[in-house]
């Protein structure tokens, strides 16, 4: 990738839940020199435990941890309501919570680089507040993928409650993904054009290969994903329900809908911007 020297390489993915990160960050683990750790900015909320009970799994990250302060975990909740979360643009974070994030990130993907023997880390965490500190972080040489995709079909996955208690509602997930999306637009505008990319998820289902090629001829990436059939899920720390498999195929998907044709109505007007 570019610019080795210049920090820590992550490629993270930005956009709204239920836009298929967690695919693409598969997808790009599998590429040689990048490795898909999920969403990291749960390594602090989930106690550096993954959400798996798979052993090699539970081994790199046990390895992980042990690399880390004493101390690490004890901030995490903190970061996510002053850092990382649409919320904490309500709020004014203090230099030494920065500081603090910006250090704890350096460990973490240090540690992480060092135990697997990466180039670069893919992070899919989605939150735009996090690429913001990313971007930010002297130590870290954040590489940007905005994933896009039908806001309709965003709406109705998060109202199915495949992994969520119950629905997001109509509404409320409509609010939500113009919030990320306007966030998410302003984060992109911020970065340099060589460090980001945007990719439509129905693009990177339709031809998984030619749309991994792309990210990684923007980020100077020498490796390429062979195919996209039976990937390997790998290590994941954390992510949708996928991880759980050993082995995913990406192509395109029937499609299941969850809502009414009234409420796809209303969710394509309000979702035009």
């Amino acid at each position: 990738m570019r610019d080795r020297t210049s920090g820590l390489q992550v490629l993270y993915i930005m956009g709204t839940g239920r836009s298929g990160s967690t695919a693409l960050g598969i997808a790009l683990g599998n590429v040689p020199g990048l490795f898909y750790g999920g969403e990291l900015h749960s390594w602090v909320l989930f106690g550096g435990r993954p959400k798996s009970d798979w052993p090699a799994t539970v081994e790199l990250w046990s390895r992980v941890a042990g690399r880390m302060q004493k101390g690490d975990l004890e901030i995490g909740r903190a970061f996510s309501r002053g850092l990382e979360h649409h919320r904490s643009l309500l709020r004014r974070p203090s230099p030494e919570l920065v500081a603090q994030h910006r250090d704890l990130t350096k460990r973490l993907v240090t540690a992480i680089l060092e135990e697997t023997g990466a180039d670069a880390v893919v992070d899919s965490s989605h939150y735009p507040q996090r690429a913001a500190q990313l971007r930010r972080n002297p130590h870290v040489d954040a590489h940007i993928v905005h994933l896009v995709r039908n806001p309709v079909a965003v709406i109705d996955a998060l109202q199915k409650t495949v992994q969520r208690k119950e629905p997001m509602g109509v509404l409320k997930a409509n609010a939500y993904s113009l919030i990320v999306w306007v966030l998410s637009t302003i984060q992109y505008a911020r970065v340099r054009p060589n460090r980001r990319i945007r990719v439509r998820y129905e693009d990177f289902l339709a031809a998984p290969c030619a749309v991994v090629a792309r990210i990684c001829e923007r980020f100077d990436v020498e490796g390429r994903l062979a195919n996209a059939v039976d990937l390997p899920t790998g290590r994941v720390f954390q992510g949708n329900r996928l991880r759980e498999a050993e082995t995913i195929s990406i192509g395109p998907q029937p499609v299941t809908r969850v809502m009414s044709r009234g409420a796809r109505l209303l969710t394509a007007i309000l979702q035009l911007p």
